[in-house]
């Protein structure tokens, strides 16, 4: 394994930390949001859930911008987004107000939120949702 694959190995397990328990895939196919690919959806949330979990996980933060070679992981999330061409947040994507509630409402439920590193009350996680709106 050369030293960029260990690299993009580390960056991958950092990065998905901060954000898979934000998104509920069960949550996600009850709401629009469902109706965008899973990926898309992710990449729309991400920087945001980023931003939501750095203040509980600041050395997973730091590892990943230094994996990235970025100052600031969440903006270099969105910057990619962007030069990918991906709309800019879920309203792009058919997501309403009322979509962003119904996800909300089933994160206290939820395993995966959970096991978020940085507990998710249903208003944050409207909040969060709101911000990739």
């Amino acid at each position: 394994m050369g030293p960029g694959s260990e690299k993009t190995r580390c960056a991958s397990t950092i990065g998905d930390r901060p954000d898979r328990n934000i998104r509920s895939p069960s949550a996600v196919r009850r709401a629009r949001l469902g109706r965008n690919p899973h990926g898309l959806a992710n990449a729309m949330i991400l920087p945001h859930a980023i931003r939501y979990n750095a203040e509980a996980v600041p050395w997973a933060i730091a590892g990943l911008a230094l994996s990235m070679g970025v100052s600031d992981p969440a903006d270099a999330v969105a910057d990619l987004v962007a030069r990918l061409g991906l709309p800019s947040g879920l309203r792009e994507c058919g997501v309403t107000e009322e979509d962003l509630d119904a996800v909300a409402q089933t994160a206290p439920s939820n395993g995966n939120v959970a096991n978020n590193p940085r507990p998710v009350s249903e208003e944050d996680a409207r909040a969060i949702l709101a911000a990739a709106y």
